[in-house]
């Protein structure tokens, strides 16, 4: 009898999306705080990854026993990753929680922004989060057990919602940054020369695998290098340097309405509509920051404009008005 093949949350990726996501999960496994030591399927997975890795170069020559020999192996390491989610558990709210959904909430495929400006992304504690251009965001659909924890690659303005029992961490290569409640700046680009983390308000905590490297204070900033593990510690004028590239596309000149809320649309992932027309002709002068929640920009624009906004679910904003008075 043929065995039902068994629905997985990786099924609809690309190969070398499947690839990056078990990277991704068996990274995120190896720096989580949420584990009190690496779990034995980890060594499995790595294994498995290896050979999927192999394999996926091997099947690029289409000679069908190395495309066969690659099916097997994805197939291998999706059974490896779901045998993790089903083995893996947590301390969350004092129950021993499984760490299984859907989604495989351990590393949700998260956020990558290949645009030219900011996307603005709102995490599931509240956290939000201003994500540069060609940077990529890995975080869970929920926050379980007692950290909450994010991956970031690229560069991204972090104002995390705060929350004293539930500390909030960025692994960044090699280091991870540590808050409770605060606002800052991270710049961890690909090329691995750097990692710098600047702080606006609050107070951060910097290590990485084997010490503290620094404690950063409101305008305080700290450049390490990988190569050499050094730490430079400096002071900044961190409201203007951090907050420099959130600004890209939020000052408006006497922009139509019509054209301010098109931005804001894509920036915020919403889709804006404007219950009269007269509205859309509104000229709009302002200025934001660019971290800034998507309500309160919307309240700003609403006194400016004469209007009031409501939101009948999270990716909707309906404007309603009868217009400037121009």
């Amino acid at each position: 009898m043929k065995r039902a093949k068994i629905k997985t949350p990786f099924d609809s990726m690309s190969d070398a999306d499947f690839e990056t996501k078990s990277g991704s999960i068996y990274d995120f496994m190896m720096k989580s705080t949420y584990f009190p030591a690496p779990t034995p399927e980890l060594p499995v997975i790595l294994a498995d990854i290896q050979a999927f890795s192999a394999s996926l170069i091997a099947a690029k020559t289409k000679d069908k026993t190395a495309v066969a020999a690659k099916v097997d192996a994805r197939n291998k390491l999706t059974l490896s990753l779901i045998q993790l989610a089903n083995s893996v558990t947590t301390t969350a709210n004092g129950d021993r929680t499984k760490l299984i959904t859907s989604g495989f909430d351990l590393a949700k495929q998260g956020e990558s922004n290949p645009l030219k400006k900011p996307e603005i992304i709102t995490l599931a504690d509240g956290t939000n989060v201003v994500l540069q251009a060609n940077s990529k965001l890995d975080y869970p659909e929920k926050f379980l057990g007692n950290a909450r924890e994010v991956i970031l690659s690229g560069e991204a303005y972090f104002d995390v919602a705060h929350d004293a029992k539930k500390p909030f961490i960025i692994h960044t290569g090699r280091i991870r940054t540590t808050v409770l409640g605060t606002a800052f700046n991270i710049r961890a680009l690909p090329d691995g020369k750097e990692i710098i983390v600047s702080v606006t308000r609050g107070k951060v905590k910097v290590e990485d695998d084997k010490k503290l490297l620094a404690v950063l204070t409101p305008n305080e900033q700290a450049v390490y290098v990988p190569v050499t593990a050094a730490v430079l510690k400096d002071t900044v004028n961190a409201n203007t340097l951090v907050t420099d590239w959130t600004k890209h596309e939020m000052r408006f000149e006497g922009q139509t309405f019509e054209e301010v809320t098109a931005l804001l649309g894509r920036r915020y992932g919403v889709n804006i509509l404007f219950k009269k027309n007269g509205l859309k002709k509104c000229s709009i002068k302002a200025y934001f920051s660019g971290t800034e929640t998507l309500e309160k920009v919307l309240d700003v624009l609403s006194i400016i404009s004469n209007a009031t906004y409501s939101m009948p679910d999270d990716k909707t904003v309906l404007l309603e008005g009868e217009g400037c008075g121009e």
